[in-house]
């Protein structure tokens, strides 16, 4: 299992965070849709389910391959992110 990365790259034109989910199908579907949508970075909060969590590998059907997902607490990095954000 790869480690997380220190650096963020937000450079890129579209960055997923995600904050506190906990079902591992559902966790696994965001990172396969992001992949259709040729998404390749996924921030998640700390207490979001585990990216390697048998469950979350099945559901993505193999898309973890190709999203990188990094775990970060978020009340710490939002003050530093300078790009747009937006919620849903």
């Amino acid at each position: 299992m790869p480690q997380n990365k220190e650096v963020l790259n937000l450079a890129g034109p579209l960055t997923i965070v995600l904050d506190g989910i906990q079902d591992p199908g559902n966790m696994g579907t965001i990172i396969r849709s992001a992949d259709w949508f040729g998404i390749t970075q996924i921030v998640a909060s700390e207490d979001t389910v585990d990216v390697y969590n048998p469950k979350v590998i099945g559901a993505t059907m193999g898309s973890f391959m190709r999203v990188s997902v990094t775990y970060k607490n978020l009340a710490e990095r939002r003050p530093t992110i300078k790009h747009p954000v937006y919620g849903a």
